[in-house]
């Protein structure tokens, strides 16, 4: 009896053991398959892709629901018609010149105003005096008096007619004529402009770089975010022509062009990259920011040259326009009816960079 229940206890105990192992194996395994499905959904284009290197080329093939799990998407590229742009370098034009400049024209015409006045009462006290003592009805000394006093006055005016003049010269050389004219005039443009609802930007370039007529209307980019991209500083702004400076710029030793702009977000200082149209239209296509990525200081975007087979090729960032680049057309890869990559240009660089810096370290695989 004695070992009938020992028997049985030990039986017991066995079925119990197994019973408990079997929920710790059950319980284990499903959290490992928690862990693996998450780990495959997190990082799916991590693992599933295969990038293969032929000919120098890195092509990363991935499957439609691949791409669509990843939230990368593609788009064919248009034509388009862009005409060729001339890059110069400028700023914002701080008022505190413009302004001098139209108070000392209005101090030396005031100054013109009052000497042709003294004059005037001068010369006519002097023709009086003069007919008096030529009837002996003057003194000598009155006749004297009244002669210095206009040759006097006429001199002041001259004097002032010359400061006039050399200020308007040097008005025209700085401004060019269409502001000058403001300034002469006193016009509501130049208003605007001391009232910064407008803003006036220098623009400056070599002679040699501006061989047709001056654009009436350019676009602009602000230089306030150093670091950036050159499409992270946001749309152009657009600007229209005003004048043409006589004189070369100081900085550059350049012609120097003057356009104007209502766009409240620059400031006095700023310098500006400018993008002057010239030349003839080109045909090309456009890519947007979204499907460019920065690489080792340069432009690059994916293209599926094949279905689901991507591999990464440079572009031209030379034509900024709006939120991307215009690429002329070329014998090369970026032309219409190309298929690009969009949206998750950068998870794919990771994955083709990915075995390159495996191999940096080691070759082995990473956990």
């Amino acid at each position: 009896m004695l070992n009938n229940k020992k028997s049985k206890i030990v039986v017991s105990s066995l079925i119990i053991l197994v019973l408990l192992a079997s929920v710790a194996w059950y319980f284990i395994q499903s959290q490992n398959d928690k862990t693996d499905k998450a780990a495959a959904k997190k990082s799916s284009i991590e693992s599933s892709p295969s990038v293969q290197v032929v000919d120098d080329v890195t092509t990363i093939d991935l499957s439609p629901s691949e791409q669509s799990e990843s939230g990368i998407t593609s788009f064919i590229l248009n034509q388009t018609l862009h005409q060729a742009q001339l890059t110069a370098y400028g700023t914002v034009v701080s008022i505190k010149d413009l302004a001098k400049d139209a108070q000392n024209f209005e101090a030396a015409k005031a100054q013109l105003a009052k000497s042709k006045e003294n004059l005037l009462i001068s010369q006519k006290n002097f023709e009086r005096t003069k007919s008096l003592y030529d009837k002996n009805l003057a003194s000598e000394q009155d006749y004297q008096t009244s002669q210095a006093a206009f040759l006097s006055d006429k001199a002041d005016m001259n004097s002032a007619q010359t400061n006039l003049n050399s200020l308007k010269s040097s008005i025209l050389e700085q401004w060019g004529d269409e502001l000058s004219k403001w300034i002469f005039n006193g016009s509501s443009s130049l208003q605007n402009l001391l009232e910064i609802r407008e803003e006036l930007i220098q623009i400056s370039f070599s002679q040699e770089g501006l061989n047709t007529k001056i654009p009436e209307n350019i676009s602009i980019q602000p230089a306030y975010r150093k670091g950036m991209s050159p499409s992270e500083n946001g749309e152009n702004i657009s600007c229209r022509f005003v004048s043409a400076g006589h004189l070369a710029s100081s900085q550059f030793q350049t012609k120097t062009l003057y356009y104007i702009t209502s766009d409240a977000s620059l400031n006095s200082g700023m310098n500006v990259k400018a993008f002057l149209p010239v030349g003839k239209k080109l045909n090309g296509v456009i890519v947007p920011d979204s499907s460019i990525i920065w690489y080792q200081g340069k432009a690059w975007i994916y293209v599926e040259k094949f279905p689901n087979k991507f591999f990464r090729v440079e572009i031209d960032i030379d034509n900024p326009v709006g939120k991307g680049f215009f690429v002329p057309e070329s014998k090369g890869i970026i032309n219409p009816g190309v298929t690009v990559v969009k949206n998750g240009a950068q998870l794919l660089l990771s994955e083709e960079l990915a075995p390159a810096q495996g191999k940096q370290s080691g070759g082995g695989d990473n956990d």
